[in-house]
Order: structure tokens, then sequence, then C-alpha cells
């Protein structure tokens, strides 16, 4: 596959958002502005604080430490159970409560659960502690962050509302607690469990895990739910799931999510499913089956930066990323991108997709190397650096054109023995250098290169640079080399 650029482009970046540029350097005394840059969840906000972040770097390694340490979190913040509300961007009301440790320590890393409810098609939720019917004593525990955020009619688990506000929720707490971004887990009951299964399909980044109980999945198949999705086994491959469903069930019998069950033992995927004896659409079998859920999720914090990722996308405004692939363009619906990574190496499986971005980590990928690219076993990321050394050779090439005419006083035989002197040397150092063997690659040229040889030498070169060399003694460039370009001999 030849490269085209328009066809195929492909974007590094680095992946705490900060590209990797002379730039973007950072000093010791920068602190102050690193802990606003993660605890400030509003993008605008963001954007200025990172402006400020470079214009006063002067050191990327001091810069990345300082932003993988993380904010100074401060002591004095809510604990207990804590009523909030996000709002949207078109004015939504998103409640949600949650529970912080009364012995929070803001030194210590906290997982988090998010626990989405069931019975979504209900009016908009009330503002004042009340909205949520059963209370949350119970869930309040003291070696986590607990989420209860709130689902109606206008705003199921899986609408896209629901896509954007829980990551936000979460992006708001990281801003004031210490949070352990690899201890998210996303627990949902019957639809709630549908909505843990939607987030599992199209938006498993921020996730360690996913709990789906007494749900089902093929609600989010149903357009008459809301939902209408196509769902991809493909990108259930990054995370493990707890599924627990009732045998006699009045809503989702374990008998129908079977079929789902076997595609996932198919597929490979990492699951497990309980299904409780003459069990009904309820939670009552949950403090029987607690201590293994508890143990699945200490056996499964996320892995961020895995050496194999796989994506299966059929839009690029949503849904597109998972961890540290996104997919930007396709050429076709659905487009599959499947990344496997092997120190700076890269072997990239594209189907349907024209463009993506790899979000690399310098811990992961070794900066001051090359990193290599493949891309359905072609090697783009060198033709893309080839390509643009053909852009800046073409470019000079032009430039020294023109300023060959403030040489015209020197003889044309002086000239183009100096250029051929000077550019042979280049050559060979060059030539050593990216591909070596240079003895033995002369040895084994045949009779017709060494024919091809002497007639750029000695036509090309001696004949037709001599021409034109003194061609320009009398005539603009402008007006020599179209006829140089287009002379069939020389050219």
């Amino acid at each position: 596959m030849n490269l085209r650029l328009s066809r195929l482009t492909l974007n590094l970046t680095i992946a705490f958002s900060i590209s990797i540029s002379a730039n973007y350097l950072a000093a010791a005394d920068n602190t102050a502005l690193v802990n606003q840059f993660w605890s400030t969840p509003d993008n605008a906000q963001n954007a200025e604080i990172q402006s400020q972040l470079i214009s006063s770097s002067s050191d990327v390694s001091t810069l990345y430490q300082l932003l993988k340490t993380g904010p100074t979190y401060r002591s004095d913040v809510p604990t207990g159970q804590q009523e909030s509300i996000r709002i949207a961007a078109d004015g939504t009301r998103f409640p949600f409560i949650f529970l912080v440790p009364d012995n929070y320590d803001p030194t210590h890393r906290y997982p988090v659960e998010f626990m989405l409810h069931g019975g979504v098609s209900r009016p908009e939720w009330e503002p004042g502690g009340g909205w949520w019917r059963r209370g949350f004593d119970s869930l309040e525990q003291s070696d986590r962050i607990v989420v209860i955020p709130a689902s109606w009619v206008d705003a199921f688990w899986w609408h896209e509302n629901q896509a954007e506000n829980l990551p936000a929720i979460l992006n708001t707490l990281k801003a004031s607690y210490n949070i352990d971004e690899d201890r998210v887990t996303l627990t949902g009951v019957s639809d709630g469990g549908t909505g843990a299964y939607f987030f599992a399909f199209k938006q498993p980044t921020p996730w360690a895990a996913f709990l789906p109980y007494i749900g089902h999945p093929g609600v989010l198949r149903n357009q008459q739910s809301g939902g209408g999705y196509r769902l991809y086994f493909e990108n259930l491959m990054s995370k493990p799931l707890y599924i627990v469903n009732g045998e006699n069930d009045r809503l989702y019998p374990a008998s129908s999510v079977a079929p789902f069950i076997e595609i996932l033992a198919e597929e490979g995927v990492d699951h497990i499913w309980k299904v409780v004896p003459e069990g009904g659409h309820n939670t009552n079998w949950l403090p029987d089956e607690a201590p293994m859920i508890e143990k699945f999720k200490q056996d499964n914090p996320r892995n961020a930066l895995p050496e194999r990722v796989q994506w299966v996308a059929d839009r690029t405004d949503k849904f597109n990323r998972n961890l540290w692939v996104q997919i930007d363009s396709m050429s076709q619906t659905p487009g599959l991108l499947e990344v496997n990574r092997n120190g700076n190496e890269f072997r990239v499986l594209a189907r349907g997709v024209s463009e993506f971005t790899l979000l690399l980590n310098p811990e992961e990928v070794n900066f001051s190397q090359a990193i290599q690219v493949y891309v359905n076993s072609e090697n783009i990321f060198d033709e893309i650096v080839g390509t643009f050394l053909v852009f800046g050779m073409a470019f000079f090439y032009g430039l020294s054109q023109v300023f060959s005419r403030y040489i015209k006083d020197l003889d044309v035989k002086f000239t183009n023995a100096f250029m051929g002197l000077i550019g042979f040397l280049v050559l060979i150092i060059f030539s050593q250098i990216f591909e070596g063997n240079i003895v033995e690659q002369i040895e084994r040229v045949k009779t017709s290169g060494w024919l091809a040889v002497m007639y750029a030498g000695m036509i090309i070169s001696i004949l037709g640079h001599m021409m034109m060399f003194y061609l320009y003694k009398f005539y603009p460039v402008g007006m020599v080399m179209p006829f140089y370009s287009l002379f069939p001999i020389f050219g």
C-alpha cells in the first residue's frame, strides 16, 4: 500500500494531553499551576492553565513528573453523604449523591464505585436529598468513595447525555479528592445493569470493571428504549465483567441472557456469570455474593496502557476511543482498529479506518528513539516522515536554484564540480548512517546500474546542469526551469 496522506493520517500524542515539544518544558516552581491543572474540571479554564504552563516551562522531564505525581489534595473537603448537581451545557440538571469516608485521608488514593439505579422511566428527580427512595446508609464504606448519579425518562443511562455526564462527575470529584484512577468501577442494577453494559460496549476508558446485575444488553439494541445501538463484542475485550441474573427474573430471566453469555465465551471476553437459582428481579442474593464481588474488584484494576488495544466504532464524534487508541475518520462503517505495541514498534490493523490517533505515554515509549508504526504491515509512520523529507528536499532544491543566479559570475564548470563533490560526500555519509554497508552495496551493482550512473553523471549532471547554470547568467530562474524540467533527456 503506497502512502496517501488523504487516506490514512497518523497522529502521535502524549497521553497527558500535552504535546512533547520543546515549548512544553516545566520548572519546579510550577507546582501551583500543576495543582490548578488537575483540580480544574472546566475545559476553558484548564486550557488557560495549560497555556501558562507552556509559557513558563523549562524542563520536560520535570513537568512530566509533576503531572504524574498529581496535585496536593486538601484535607478540609466535605465528607460523609453529600448531594451535588452537575449542569450540562444545554442546562440539563444532573443530580448525584456521593459518599466520602468520614476518615478521608488526602494522602491516600481511594477507589471509586459508581452505582447506577434501576427504574429509569420516571420523571426528573427533584433536589433536596429525597430523590433516591432507599437512602444511602447501606452503601457507605470506609475504604472507597461511592457515587450514585440519577437517571430519568429523559436521561436513560444509555443516552448520550449520560455518556457525557458520568465521566464529567468523575472528573469533578478528581478535582477535590485523591482518587485511584485505576480502581473506578461501574455497577448497575436492573436498568442500571443495562447502563453498565452500555458503557462497557461504548465508553470503557475510565472504568476498571463493569458489574451489571439483573440487566439485559439486548435493551441497548431496541429502538423503542431509546438505544438502537449496534453492539460490537470486540469492544468488551479490554475490561472484565461480573454479571448476575436471576433464574426466574420476571423481566430478564437468565435464559434470555444466556445467548449473550455464550458469545462472550466464544470471543474470549473476561467475564463471570452468576445465575441465582429461583432468583427474581431483586438483589436479595447480594449479601451472600458480596465477598466474591469484592475479590473480583481487587483482582481487576484498570490497565490503562495495555500492549494490545482494539476498538470498533460506527461514529467519530462519540464512542470512538478505547484507552490510548482513537478512531478519527472512517472510510466505511463500522471501522475496526487493532493496535499491538512492542516497545517503540506499533503494529496496526485498520479496517475501514482512514484516520486515527495513538495517545502515547513516555513511560511506555522512548521518545528519544525512532517510533515505527506499521499499518496493515506497511511502515506508514516512516513513509509519512519520508514524504515530509521529500517536500523539504524539493523546497531547498528550488531555493538553491534561485540563489544560483547570485553566483553567475563563477565559471559553470567550477559551480558544477563543487556541487557534485559536496553532494557526493553528503550522500555517502547519510547513506552509511541510514542504510549501511556502502562497500557491499557498490560491489553488488550490476552493469545496467553502472550505465544508469554514467548517464546521470555525464548527461544529466555535466551537460544538463552546466547548460542550466550557463543560462542563469542571462535569464531568470522562472524562465529557465520550465524548459529544464520538461526536457526529456535532462529531466
